[in-house]
């Protein structure tokens, strides 16, 4: 069952998360800051409303089936969605913090309804290019959230940070909060909230306003090499697309969507290689305002 999306009326809107309107008790107004504004909700786009259930012990493993899911998360919390009713309850000691909810639970809550939609949802983020959205696709500690938060301080919207939702061509975008290690919030954002997650202190950047939904342009593959000593980019051939979505795919525990797999490669793909340095930032970033711009370089 998907419950019918809501219609914004004139001059009223909804806030929406990775193709989510979303709702609920624990949507206070400081979590409702960090979720997008839309007055026009698109056509499929379903309601999810948001509780929280006090809750302690030993977190239940991971498990999507196709009415119910169980989704653990850090810190002593997991999610527990019911699709039947479209409600997510975070189960923990405490509602979370406002920035916690945006990320990570509100990823958790994007990549099962997902799953449910036959949306895909890869291990990524997603900022505004020249002509549509363009992905960035990394291992973990690959440099992701970094590399999105130098985009935005020179000037680019970013879309989603750590998830990123595709449907029917379109990228989702996500709450207006990007997390960042403490070493690259000294450099990008040093005024950005600090917030315990699992018992490490990180930050929370806040991103500009940004459309809920944006055409898909490309995804991009960043590689961070100790030694690496120039940045590089090079077109990623189609032989080799469809083992770099498997790699990055969110929901390695329900079968992807095929025909939404087929759909994501056959989109330009770009392989960005650099030194893992703070000096080489700026022409990393250099580098992939170039491919957004529609121009593919070797930046030495």
């Amino acid at each position: 069952m998907v419950v019918a999306s809501p219609k914004g009326r004139a001059g009223h809107s909804v806030k929406a998360a990775y193709g989510l309107v979303i709702a609920g008790p624990v949507v206070s107004p400081g979590l409702a800051a960090l979720v997008p504004d839309t007055e026009r909700v698109p056509p499929g786009w379903p309601t999810v409303t948001l509780h929280h259930r006090q809750g302690s012990g030993a977190e239940p493993p991971t498990a999507v089936t196709t009415s119910h899911a169980v989704l653990a998360s850090p810190a002593g919390r997991h999610l527990v969605f019911d699709r039947r009713t479209m409600t997510a309850t975070v189960v923990a000691p405490q509602c979370p913090d406002d920035y916690v909810l945006a990320h990570p639970c509100l990823a958790g809550v994007g990549m099962v309804v997902a799953c449910w939609l036959g949306r895909s949802a890869l291990h990524g983020g997603a900022f505004l290019g020249t002509t549509g959205a363009w992905g960035v696709l990394g291992g973990v500690k690959a440099g992701k959230s970094t590399t999105l938060a130098a985009l935005h301080h020179r000037g680019r919207t970013v879309l989603a940070d750590d998830l990123l939702i595709v449907d029917a061509g379109l990228v989702l975008a996500g709450p207006r909060v990007l997390s960042l290690r403490l070493d690259a919030a000294e450099r990008l954002a040093p005024d950005a909230a600090r917030v315990g997650i699992g018992g490490e202190l990180r930050a929370r950047l806040r991103l500009r306003p940004a459309p809920v939904a944006t055409p898909l342009s490309g995804l991009l593959l960043v590689e961070l090499h100790e030694g690496h000593p120039h940045v590089k980019t090079a077109p990623i051939p189609p032989s080799e697309r469809f083992d770099v979505l498997a790699t990055h795919l969110a929901q390695r525990y329900v079968m992807p969507s095929a025909l939404g797999l087929l759909e994501l490669a056959t989109v330009p793909m770009w392989r960005v290689t650099a030194p893992r340095s703070w000096s080489a930032i700026d022409r990393l970033v250099g580098a992939i305002d170039e491919i957004a711009d529609g121009h593919g370089v070797d930046a030495a």
